[in-house]
């Protein structure tokens, strides 16, 4: 069974974020996805979600609440001393919200662009260059839902190995 720790802030329609602990992988298990980071050309990071399964999953659209929050972004830092900083979506209002989302194949993957500075993301303005920052990884979330049983969207988080970053 999924362990989640969810902090819910309410809109008028709909959930606008669901931060979350995950102590079990998901339904399908750790394997199931696969995230990793392909490119960095800051402040642009391609990420890859690759399924894994032997099933044809869901994974949520970003333009809901369901998929708004999906991603989370870390960058780790050259001194280890110093605390990694972790980019977030902004809060949200959605006014015509409902769940919607978009099948992978088995064995398929799906390749995502994150523009860390597009408006719509929480980063902080000192991250402007990324020559103190070592590494950066990214980490897939889809909380346990009604609507991902529903509709059938993967459940769990996954995480990507360290990207190292060009200097």
């Amino acid at each position: 069974m999924n362990k989640f720790k969810y902090i819910v802030f309410a809109a008028t329609l709909g959930i606008t974020h669901v931060a979350c602990t995950v102590e079990s992988a998901g339904v399908l298990g750790a394997k199931a996805l696969t995230v990793e980071v392909i490119d960095v050309m800051w402040p642009k990071v391609k990420a890859r979600l690759t399924n894994n399964t032997n099933d044809t999953v869901v994974l949520w659209d970003d333009w809901n609440s369901w998929g708004w929050y999906t991603f989370e972004l870390v960058v780790h830092p050259q001194i280890k001393s110093s605390p990694p900083i972790t980019i977030r979506r902004k809060e949200a209002g959605f006014t015509g919200n409902f769940a919607s989302g978009r099948k992978l194949a088995s064995k398929a993957h799906r390749d995502f662009t994150i523009n860390v500075f597009d408006g719509t993301w929480d980063t902080p303005a000192t991250l402007a260059s990324l020559n103190d920052y070592d590494h950066i990884t990214v980490s897939y979330t889809i909380p346990d839902t009604p609507e991902a049983h529903k509709y059938g969207a993967l459940v769990g988080m996954w995480k990507s190995p360290p990207f190292p970053l060009k200097k």
